[in-house]
């Protein structure tokens, strides 16, 4: 995904003037995670190391209430 962004930022360009349309870098964040599973320890282990990676959502009930019940939170 990464690589594709890049190729796209490069293509997409002002033809008059050679400035790029897009600027942006791309963030993540990890949605929905169980956080007493081992593989919540792996993937915590590996993307803190990650610049990119912003935040991690736990799972939680209150965001599956919300979502059953069309409240947002």
């Amino acid at each position: 995904m990464l690589e594709r962004l890049s190729n796209f930022k490069e293509a997409v360009i002002d033809v008059k003037t050679s400035e790029k349309y897009i600027t942006t870098e791309i963030i993540f964040m990890g949605n929905k995670i169980r956080h007493n599973t081992k593989s919540f320890k792996e993937f915590s282990n590996i993307i803190s190391e990650d610049k990119n990676v912003v935040a991690l959502i736990l799972e939680k009930e209150l965001f599956n209430r919300s979502t059953l019940d069309g409240i947002p939170i």
